[in-house]
């Protein structure tokens, strides 16, 4: 009995210590990462990778966030804001809200990046600004950010930029924020792109009106997917790779995506086939197993690529409840 509370007092030192050696070691790994992406031997994209791998993002933006505070070459900087953005952590929103109403162009396009997966509601007015920016690039990624955002506040000032926006790269950008946003009030203005004289604004909004669940997008899409031109059909494909189908053509869809697995060249077979498990069909997934036992040479190489993805995709990517209209 009176050995009890020495024993105890003992177990616990040695686990603080344990604890004490872990928190030293992952300092010293995001030390070197952050290093190597300061000497350019190694990318930020690399680095943000590896700290995930090994759990280290919260302390590695911690010590960048005190890095940055030091003088430093600009293009340094901006490896190791870069870093800072593609670890997602909250502890660099002040960082970046106060970036996002700088001089620096290319740290205010950061900014946008890093703030829209945070979420951060403090962002909206200053990103809002950002869509009438003179600079495409700036524009583009705010809208980008407003998406991610997903804040109802911002349909309107996007609906406003969308309608004097001459680039169709932002206003692509912008008609997929508002897929994002998801709010009914904005469809009739998105269905009055599917008319547009530019084709990537067209498809832009065709895609922004799946993601919102919505059969006028389905019905504008469906005759691409039909397309006996390879590339048409691609590109559809590639449209429905994020989506959440509507079980209004959910069933249809399905039939034209095994209509291609069994029809179409191997790479579309193989696209059409990663969309329809996305879906949670599984006898796609059991296709494609089939097509890699049966399959040589490039074939061979297309097929196992597409049931990769497909692993990957089960095992990190949860599919979302569908949406109803």
């Amino acid at each position: 009995m009176h050995l009890k509370a020495p024993v105890l007092l003992f177990w616990w030192l040695g686990f603080v210590s344990l604890e004490n050696d872990n928190t030293t070691r992952q300092m010293q790994e995001a030390h070197r990462l952050i290093r190597e992406v300061q000497q350019k031997t190694l990318s930020p994209v690399s680095a943000s990778n590896r700290m995930e791998v090994l759990g280290i993002q919260k302390t590695s933006a911690a010590l960048l966030m005190k890095v940055l505070q030091n003088p430093m070459e600009i293009q340094t900087r901006y490896r190791l804001v870069e870093l800072l953005a593609l670890l997602s952590q909250s502890v660099s929103a002040r960082y970046f809200l106060d970036a996002l109403e700088g001089e620096d162009v290319y740290l205010r396009m950061l900014a946008a990046k890093a703030l829209g997966p945070l979420q951060h509601k403090e962002a909206l007015p200053s990103l809002v600004n950002m869509l009438l920016d003179p600079r495409l690039a700036l524009r583009r990624e705010a809208a980008t950010a407003l998406g991610r955002l997903k804040l109802k506040q911002a349909m309107e000032p996007l609906l406003a930029a969308l309608h004097v926006e001459a680039e169709p790269e932002v206003r692509k950008q912008m008609l997929w924020a508002l897929g994002m946003l998801n709010d009914k009030k904005s469809l009739s203005s998105i269905q009055r792109f599917l008319t547009h004289s530019s084709e990537a604004t067209r498809w832009a909004a065709a895609q922004a009106l799946l993601a919102m669940g919505e059969h006028s997008g389905w019905e504008w899409l469906k005759p691409h997917l039909n397309s006996p031109e390879d590339s048409e059909c691609d590109y559809a494909l590639l449209s429905l790779e994020e989506v959440v189908p509507s079980p209004s053509w959910k069933k249809e869809a399905l039939g034209l995506l095994h209509n291609i697995m069994q029809k179409r060249q191997a790479s579309l077979a193989a696209r059409a086939a990663v969309v329809a498990v996305h879906w949670k069909d599984r006898s796609a997934q059991l296709w494609l197993e089939r097509k890699v036992e049966q399959s040589e040479g490039d074939e061979l190489g297309i097929y196992e690529k597409a049931l990769n993805r497909v692993r990957e995709l089960l095992a990190n990517s949860p599919t979302p409840k569908e949406k109803r209209l």
